[in-house]
């Protein structure tokens, strides 16, 4: 096996990033192991079993007893677990795409009445919904798709019907797929 070691490149002519004149074609196998780095920050790592870290992947999840309901935004949340990145805002229920591209989007409320309807909404405007109906009975509605936002585009939960305070129930999350 051929093996290639590059301890660094340099752009010698300092105009700006790194570069090869031509490119860097490969036929075959390359095998990384390590970080791959921006500015000495790593971006993507794999590790020695092949994963792919990528620590600073935008995601949130926000879950518990939110404010709002009966045709209401959604928002407050009783505990956000995750926000990397500090992309989902609690206190106004949008997160904020930091960058554009493909994202995984999924929000759950529950009803008492046994009948609910949620959707989300990209900018302000309706974008997905969800109706459930279970006749007098505790009820969930659930979106969960993959959309393609615009960086500073935001993504809110929006409900019309009173929202039932259930800690496992209740949940708004998003993920940046890439």
């Amino acid at each position: 096996m051929s093996e290639i070691r590059v301890d660094s490149i340099t752009d010698e002519a300092g105009t700006g990033s790194p570069s090869l004149p031509n490119g860097l074609g490969v036929t075959g196998n390359i095998d990384v192991s390590g970080k791959l780095t921006n500015g000495g920050t790593a971006g993507i790592e794999i590790d020695n079993a092949g994963r792919i870290i990528q620590s600073n992947q935008p995601y949130f999840l926000a879950f518990g007893k939110p404010s709002g309901g009966g045709n209401s935004l959604v928002f407050g949340f009783d505990t956000v677990q995750y926000n990397n990145g500090n992309h989902y805002d609690n206190s106004s229920g949008k997160f904020t795409a930091p960058k554009s591209g493909v994202y995984f989007i999924s929000a759950t409320l529950c009803y008492d009445s046994g009948d609910g309807f949620m959707e989300t909404r990209i900018n302000g405007i309706d974008d997905l919904g969800a109706h459930a109906a279970e006749g007098n009975r505790l009820t969930t509605a659930t979106i969960t798709y993959i959309t393609e936002l615009t960086q500073n585009d935001f993504i809110q939960v929006f409900t019309q019907m009173n929202i039932l305070s259930s800690t496992p129930r209740n949940h708004f999350s998003a993920y940046f797929l890439g």
